[in-house]
């Protein structure tokens, strides 16, 4: 009887185990991969050029303002009021312009830097999840140092629709008229 239960186990054991397997799961270090991709120093490159034109337009501002100051500092005294508050006026406007271009250029700064390097990230989150599928990662996560980004999860594992369920959260009316964009992927899988 003993020798029965025992092999019942076995085949048990043998029967149960690759529902008990560990998920698999791979990493990678993103920041090491960007800094060894040739489109990444060019989108550096293209973005740092970018930054210069917005630097000297910047400086060419900043020297209108302030060979105008000068010019009101020198010169203000011998200026009628009407002349003098004319330029007052002019000063008041372009400094108002140069702050209005800082934040401007910060700005599309930004949105050209992230333009850059979008298409990267895409075709590594692409690399990544080819890769995933073929050697059946369920998750793969990015190493970087102080990183903890999942870069790819099967859909089969998003537990989103049951976590509405638990909550009770009713599922969202559809929207009606258009131009909407399409609702976010609320289980982040990429």
């Amino acid at each position: 009887m003993k020798k029965f239960i025992k092999h019942l186990f076995v085949v048990a054991a043998i029967a149960l185990a690759p529902s008990i397997h560990a998920q698999k799961f791979g990493h990678f270090d993103l920041d090491s991969l960007l800094s060894i991709m040739p489109e990444m120093e060019k989108a550096n490159k293209d973005a740092a050029d970018y930054y210069k034109t917005l630097e000297a337009q910047m400086l060419q501002m900043q020297t209108e303002l302030d060979t105008k100051l000068k010019d009101y500092e020198a010169n203000s005294s011998s200026w009628s009021p009407a002349i003098k508050k004319l330029k007052e006026d002019e000063l008041n406007s372009l400094q108002q312009r140069i702050q209005q271009f800082q934040m401007t250029a910060q700005s599309e700064f930004n949105t050209q830097k992230q333009n850059l390097v979008k298409p990267i990230y895409d075709k590594i989150n692409k690399a990544v999840k080819d890769i995933a599928k073929e050697k059946g990662y369920k998750y793969v996560f990015d190493s970087s140092k102080g990183a903890a980004l999942l870069m790819y999860a099967d859909p089969a594992d998003d537990i989103f629709a049951l976590l509405k369920v638990k909550l009770n959260i009713p599922n969202p009316a559809p929207k009606t008229g258009g131009g909407t964009a399409p609702p976010p992927n609320p289980g982040g899988g990429n």
